[in-house]
């Protein structure tokens, strides 16, 4: 995790509570997919993750701050549509998209999904 807790740490300590899954959220897309595979040897809950587009944290930026973050040029649709294929096949059940990511980008990872035989329910 960005805090520097190891993921089976924050699995661990919300075992025993109702949590209908888990997620990753506004973070890199590879960041996501690493965690997706972290997550599905830990818990047979639903898993999944919303990636972004941003660069890299700076050292001392915060939500708080006046630090613009700027758009990573490398996660284009096609980059953003592979790592959601691996998240899937990794056993992800939810999938989308946080900062950066629009339209263009969900549409083109629904499109691939349905091509492959994903089951794809929306909410």
């Amino acid at each position: 995790m960005r805090s520097g807790e190891p993921i089976a740490e924050a699995v661990s300590v919300l075992a025993d509570l109702p949590v209908a899954g888990y997620l990753f959220n506004c973070t890199h897309p590879a960041a996501v997919a690493e965690g997706i595979r972290t997550l599905r040897a830990l818990t047979d809950r639903p898993i999944g993750g919303y990636a972004n587009r941003l660069n890299a944290f700076q050292e001392g930026w915060t939500l708080d701050n006046d630090v613009a973050m700027g758009l990573d040029t490398s996660v284009d649709v096609a980059a953003f549509v592979a790592v959601g294929i691996e998240c899937v096949g990794a056993g992800a059940t939810m999938i989308g998209g946080c900062c950066g990511v629009g339209p263009r980008f969900i549409n083109a990872l629904r499109d691939a999904l349905e091509a492959r035989g994903v089951n794809l329910e929306t909410s």
